[in-house]
Order: C-alpha cells, then sequence, then structure tokens
C-alpha cells in the first residue's frame, strides 16, 4: 500500500494495516485525543470499499467516499458524531441514529428520510417526500401540512402569492377570506363553475358551458342568460341605471332609472321607481312609473316628482293640447319676479266641468268664486261674498258699480243704493223694484213705460227729465237732494210730500183733502165737501196766523193762544182789535157799544 503517511499524535500512533484499504491511508495529525489506536484519526483521504469500524472520532479534512454502509459508534449501545468540514458525499443509503449538524450546504442526490429536520437553506432538485406533518413558521403567522388530515393549513393572515408583484393574494384573516387581485383579469375557469354555501346544501351561481348562467335566492333560481338575453324569475329591481341597448321584453318591470335611446314598446305594465329617459317611447299597455320621470326638452324641462306627487314644468315649458298649430290649449308658467301663470285657449270653447267648482287663493285660505252643481256661483272680494246667482236672477251684497253699459234682461232688484255714473236707458222694462236708494249721477232716460218704484228712496244727484209718461211711486218717497223738480204734467202722489230729515213736517193727500203739518201739527187744511173749507190751524194748536203787507207785517194776525184777531196790530186787545180806520159800507150790528165814539158818525 503505497503513500502512507502516520503523524504521531500528542502520546502514541500507530500504523493502520495496508491491507484494510483500497487506497493510501496518511495519519496527518490526531487531535484531542491520547492515541491513535481506539482515539481519533485524520485523514486527508479516506477510500473505503469494505466495512471500516473505528472505535473513535474520525476526522476527515478532504473527500471521503462511503460505497457501503457508514455505522459510526463509540460502543455497542451510544452513537457517535459525524463532523464534516467539506463536501460528504454518500452514494449509499445513509442512517444517522442522532441528529446531523450541516454546517454548509447538503446536497441530497437521493431520497432524504428523516423525524425532524432543522436547516437554513434547502435545495432539492428531486423529489421531496413528506410523511408525517411539515410546518412553516413565519414572523407573525404560519403553514402546517397536516399529515392525519391530508390538509394543508394556513394560519389567519397567512397568505398565498401568486405572481412576482404580488398579482393574487389569497387569505383568511379575522372572521373573513380574501382573494385579492391586483394585476390583470381574475379569471375562474371552468366547463361548469358551482358557487354555493359553505354545506353545499344551497347553490349562488351555476355557469354551464355553451349553455346558460344562472343566480339564485335562497336556493330558487331567479336569472338565468339565454341566447337572446336573459330571463328573470319574479321580480326585477334596479336600484340604479338600466341602459337596454336592445329590445327589453318584461312583463312588469320596477326600477328608478330607464334610458331609453330608440324607440320602446311597452306591452303590458311598466314600473318605474325614479327618472325615465327616453327620446322616443310607444306604449300599447298601462305604465306605471315609482319614481321621478324626467322630460327633458330642447329649452325647458317637465318633471314627475315622486315623493311629492307633482308633475313640474320649468319656467316656459308648456303643456299643450290640440292638433292646431302651437296647440288649441296652453298652460304654462313665465319665469320673473313675481312670474305670471298662463292659459291660453286657442279655439273652441274653454271647459271647465266640476259638481263643485271653486277659485281659490294659492294656499285654499280664501276663495275667489265658487260654483255648485244645482245651486248658485258666487263671487268673492277678500273672502266676503259679493254675487251670488239665485233662481230668479242675481243678488249682489253691498254696491254694484258698472262702468260701461249694462243691461239687464229680467227683473233686477237691489237692497242698497244704485249709483249710475252715465245714462239708465229702460227698454222694454215695465218695474224697477227697488228696497234701497237709488243714484243716477247723469239722468236716468225712459222711452217708454214709465219708471216705477214700488219702496225705498230713490236719489237723483242731477236732473231727471220725463217727456213722455208718468213718475208713479208706489211706497216710499220721493227724495230731490239738489235741484228742482219740474213737471210739465202732473205729479201724482199717494200720500205725503216730505220735508227730508224731518219726518213730522209734511203735505198729506188724501181724498178730496190736502192737509199742510209742519211739527206733527195741522196748519192748512183743505177739504173739498159738501161745504168745501180752508182751515188754519186745523186741531186746536197754539198757532198765530199772519198775512202781511207791504209795509204792515201784521195786516191780518190771528194770536191762537189768545183766540183774537188783530188786523195792523201785533197784539190784539179784543176778539177784533182794528189798528187803523175801520170802513163799513153796509150796516154794522152791535149788541153793545161800550165808550165813547168820538169824531165819528152812527
Amino acid at each position: 500500500m503505497p503513500d502512507i503517511k502516520v503523524r504521531v499524535g500528542q502520546q502514541n500512533a500507530v500504523k493502520v494495516v495496508a491491507s484494510a484499504f483500497g487506497g493510501s491511508l496518511t495519519a496527518e495529525r490526531a487531535q484531542y485525543a491520547t492515541n491513535v489506536t481506539g482515539g481519533i484519526a485524520s485523514v486527508t483521504a479516506l477510500d473505503v470499499t469494505g466495512i471500516s469500524t473505528l472505535g473513535g472520532d474520525l476526522y476527515v479534512a478532504g473527500i471521503t467516499t462511503l460505497a457501503g454502509q457508514a455505522i459510526l459508534k463509540k460502543d455497542a449501545a451510544v452513537e457517535r458524531d459525524l463532523i464534516v468540514s467539506g463536501v460528504s458525499t454518500f452514494t449509499g443509503l445513509t442512517t444517522t441514529g442522532g441528529d446531523l449538524y450541516v454546517g454548509g450546504d447538503l446536497y441530497i442526490k437521493d431520497d432524504l428520510t428523516f423525524d425532524e429536520f432543522t436547516a437554513r437553506n434547502i435545495n432539492v432538485t428531486g423529489v421531496s417526500t413528506f410523511n408525517d406533518d411539515v410546518k412553516f413558521n413565519g414572523a407573525s403567522s404560519g403553514m402546517l401540512w397536516d399529515y392525519s388530515t391530508s390538509d394543508l393549513i394556513l394560519y389567519d393572515d397567512t397568505r398565498l402569492e401568486f405572481g412576482s408583484n404580488k398579482d393574487f393574494e389569497i387569505w383568511h384573516g379575522g372572521s373573513h377570506t380574501f382573494l385579492k387581485n391586483s394585476g390583470g383579469d381574475l379569471r375562474i375557469r371552468g366547463d361548469k363553475i358551482l358557487l354555493k354555501r359553505e354545506d353545499g346544501s344551497e347553490t349562488y351561481l351555476e355557469a354551464n358551458v355553451n349553455q346558460d348562467v344562472k343566480l339564485f335566492y335562497n336556493g330558487d333560481e331567479t336569472f338565468a342568460t339565454i341566447s337572446a338575453g336573459a330571463t328573470v324569475t319574479g321580480d326585477f329591481y334596479v336600484s340604479g341605471d338600466l341602459n337596454v341597448i336592445g329590445d327589453l321584453v318584461y312583463d312588469e318591470v320596477t326600477g328608478r332609472n330607464l334610458s331609453i335611446t330608440g324607440l320602446s314598446t311597452f306591452v303590458g305594465i311598466t314600473t318605474q321607481q325614479s327618472t325615465l329617459f327616453a327620446t322616443q317611447v310607444s306604449v300599447a299597455g298601462v305604465t306605471t312609473f315609482n319614481g321621478d320621470v324626467n322630460f327633458p326638452g330642447a329649452a325647458y324641462n317637465i318633471h314627475w316628482d315622486q315623493p311629492t306627487s307633482k308633475i313640474k314644468f320649468d319656467d316656459s315649458a308648456q303643456c299643450v293640447w290640440g292638433s292646431a298649430s302651437g296647440g288649441d290649449l296652453r298652460i304654462w308658467h313665465a319665469g320673473g319676479s313675481p312670474g305670471t301663470s298662463n292659459i291660453k285657449n286657442e279655439s273652441g270653447p274653454l271647459q271647465i266641468a266640476s259638481n263643485d267648482l271653486r277659485l281659490q287663493t294659492q294656499n285654499n285660505s280664501e276663495d275667489y268664486l265658487l260654483a255648485v252643481d244645482g245651486g248658485s256661483v258666487s263671487i268673492f272680494h277678500n273672502d266676503v261674498k259679493r254675487l251670488e246667482t239665485t233662481a230668479s236672477g242675481v243678488d249682489i251684497t253691498n254696491t254694484l258699480n258698472v262702468a260701461g253699459v249694462s243691461t239687464f234682461v229680467g227683473d233686477a232688484q237691489f237692497d242698497g243704493n244704485v249709483s249710475i255714473g252715465g245714462t239708465l236707458t229702460y227698454e222694454d222694462v215695465t218695474n224697477i223694484d227697488s228696497v234701497g236708494l237709488i243714484t243716477a249721477r247723469s239722468g236716468v232716460r225712459i222711452t217708454d213705460g214709465g219708471l216705477v218704484v214700488t219702496a225705498g228712496v230713490s236719489t237723483f244727484v242731477q236732473d231727471v227729465s220725463i217727456t213722455t209718461g208718468d213718475l208713479t211711486i208706489s211706497t216710499g218717497d220721493l227724495t230731490v237732494s239738489t235741484g228742482d223738480l219740474n213737471a210739465d204734467a202732473d205729479i201724482i202722489v199717494a200720500d205725503n210730500i216730505r220735508h227730508k230729515g224731518d219726518t213730522d213736517t209734511y203735505i198729506e193727500f188724501t181724498a178730496d183733502k190736502i192737509r199742510t203739518i209742519a211739527g206733527g201739527k195741522a196748519l192748512i187744511t183743505a177739504e173739498e165737501a159738501s161745504t168745501d173749507t180752508v182751515i188754519i190751524n186745523d186741531g186746536g194748536n197754539d198757532l198765530d196766523f199772519r198775512v202781511e203787507g207791504i209795509d204792515d207785517q201784521y195786516q191780518i194776525f190771528s194770536d191762537g193762544m189768545t183766540n183774537r184777531v188783530g188786523i195792523g196790530s201785533a197784539i190784539p186787545s179784543a176778539k177784533l182789535d182794528v189798528a187803523g180806520d175801520f170802513n163799513v159800507s153796509g150796516v154794522v150790528t152791535a149788541t153793545q157799544l161800550t165808550g165813547l165814539i168820538d169824531g165819528g158818525t152812527y
């Protein structure tokens, strides 16, 4: 055996039998022992083709090749350590009864079997087989291959990351499981894809190759795609906008926004929760909108406001009826301050029909007009009724002012005053029944038939001219405030001609009798009877009667208190007291003469 080098250890050395080795054995140095035999041997190269038994430690500084089985033992019961500072290659089966510590890299060409393995870096070029649990510990979480359950368990917040930039991640954290895709599409492929409840009892989604995709609610199918679109089983609620490019066929739809760019035909019932935008809509059945509906125009818009149940027109946006140019009937509000609301009827009558028709203020606090079926029509001022139709005509409360011409076909009855600034012309009127005061400022012209006032006061501020016919007052008074009462014909009164404001001063007319009464006392009475009489102081009142001359105020004076008559005497001292000459052309008969009569004859 060539090249055998033996270096003496610290105490003893022994040569190794050359026939025991297939190559050279060089004992360079003995370390950490008292002798070489049974102690420690250090070799630079050890080639063993058979079985080598070493009772102590073996230090190999170079390459050691073991073609067979290597068993390291201190004695029959205790296994020893194998410390390799360089590269060790095991071509056969290597069994270590204790721990195997590798300070550098460990390259395993064939199978590696161990109970517990701790390492820094493992590079495996072949197949690694783990026959028990495998733990992967991280800084804050970890992962476990559970051999008994055949489960790979990722603890909370441990993520599976795909892609070089964390493009796709899967993890469970807290109470939720997450799939996060941050790069490109997230594609799930399969000829049949099912999304189900965790126990598989309910289906959420089912996708079938070359067929439909179905959606479920509580295990029941509610939505399915078809070759021409989709089929919804039950109601279809859209909380946002529903944009349909092609045809939309449905029995009933409920939604918020429905945008239609083409022609839409609604055959059944359409339910809308919010806004409908359309350029052309053709509805064959009933359409119900449960939300807002907008009708945008070129300049102005119309809006159905579902919360307030109102159709709102922008300023100057018009609601138009009829086929005439511009519409036969138009309603709109013009903007500005305060703005104007308009109702314009271009052709035919404008009919407003109602059993109870009211025109009121905007807050319904006051009436302008009230029309009742089978009853009256009333007109108000400041919520006070001023005009009301009746079965026989019209009742006007308070004053009626007419600036133009008023024509009354039937009877006109006024409980208050009637003031006419122009001319009152009567054509075929027989009677004017006035309970109150009639005032004519510019005159009353009656062409035929006469003016008959049966009751009340009639006042004419200016002249009243009656060219033909009579002025007859059946009841009440005739009062002339200013001016004169001129009559070219007879003035006929039923009873009295009375002084205004003085109820007990008047001229009384009875059959063939006239009395002049002042202050309630009859002054003059003229009566045509069997004996025609004129009575002064009819009624025995303290009434003085006086006839004046040019220069004599008491030309004839009757003193009602003393029952004496004076001629030229203001205070008659006798039954007849004559102040001045007394000339008698006839016979004077006296029953008694008292005193002297001087200068006269008897």
